[in-house]
């Protein structure tokens, strides 16, 4: 791994903690098997070859999505229905 891989792991697992933390405090039902924190700022720049450092600074990001998750009967994974 290198140094700017590592970099944006750390990031994406500190955000993956900061909203657990967020959840709990807030009461919201949030379950971490449910989040996989990866960090992919050195993968999947926005900028390739950044010119300046607004453009380094759009390249330490961090991109999340949440789905609510519906269980019919149960906590058996066969029976849960994701939303749209």
């Amino acid at each position: 791994m290198t140094l700017g891989q590592k970099l944006s792991q750390d990031r994406a697992d500190k955000v993956y903690k900061a909203l657990l933390g967020f959840s709990t405090s807030q009461k919201l039902k949030l379950d971490n098997k449910q989040i996989k924190p990866q960090g992919l700022g050195i993968l999947e720049p926005v900028f390739p070859r950044p010119k300046n450092a607004d453009e380094m600074a759009q390249n330490r990001r961090v991109e999340f999505s949440i789905y609510s998750i519906k269980t019919k009967v149960g906590p058996s994974a066969e029976n849960i229905v994701y939303d749209p």
